[in-house]
């Protein structure tokens, strides 16, 4: 199944079963906690410290931190892929 289409709605063909994921994390952030996440990063917090200063769990931490590197408003290094060359 092809889910990297360009409007980025992926379209589940239907008669067969499927397993969300991620369902007992929350996924929501307001913006001012958004940005709050990404200072203490940039300033050199952990992941678990972030979440706990946040009161959220690490796991929704580190997805709001994926989520904002993949749109390129962190400049703190997230992650590292060796052998790959960045598009």
């Amino acid at each position: 199944m092809n889910t990297a289409s360009e409007s980025n709605i992926p379209l589940l063909p239907k008669g067969v079963k499927y397993r969300f994921i991620l369902e007992d994390l929350e996924l929501a952030f307001s913006e001012k906690q958004l940005k709050n996440i990404v200072s203490q990063w940039e300033y050199g917090r952990s992941i678990e410290d972030i979440a706990e200063i946040n009161s959220r769990n690490p796991h929704e931490i580190f997805l709001a931190l994926y989520d904002q590197a993949r749109k390129e408003n962190i400049k703190r290094p997230f992650a590292y892929r060796i052998g790959r060359s960045r598009k």
